[in-house]
């Protein structure tokens, strides 16, 4: 599992943030759905050893 942090706009126009546990970035968008939250931006940070990889995935078309 990887622990993911997001940015995400609730139904009421305001922002939320938090970190959670996901198995994959599908799962965390689907458990942000489950919310009612949609993501602005979501970040997997994955643990090895003494090292932390961050991967960003955003929303926004480039």
């Amino acid at each position: 599992m990887s622990t993911f942090t997001y940015l995400a706009k609730e139904k009421t126009g305001s922002i939320s943030k938090g970190s959670f546990e996901a198995l994959n970035r599908a799962e965390a968008i689907s458990l942000l759905a489950e919310k009612g939250l949609t993501p602005i931006r979501i970040e997997s940070q994955k643990q090895f050893g003494n090292f932390k990889s961050t991967t960003k995935i955003s929303n926004k078309k480039k």
